[in-house]
């Protein structure tokens, strides 16, 4: 089964990297990290789909 994706949107590096790795260690979700509202707002309008799933960008590193 898939996980649900979330996206992190945090400007500050090391907030970003706690925030996502609490969602993270929960083992319920695969998590991204974006530094901007303008990079987040980005990868939805890239990865958007009609009547499916938000998808990972693949150009993004999801650890």
């Amino acid at each position: 089964m898939n996980k649900h994706l979330i996206m992190v949107v945090e400007d500050e590096i090391e907030y970003a990297n706690r925030i996502a790795n609490a969602i993270r260690n929960t083992g319920k979700y695969d998590v991204f990290i974006s530094h901007s509202a303008k990079e987040a707002l980005g990868y939805l309008e890239i990865n958007k789909s009609p009547g499916g799933p938000f998808q990972k960008p693949r150009a993004l590193h999801c650890p």
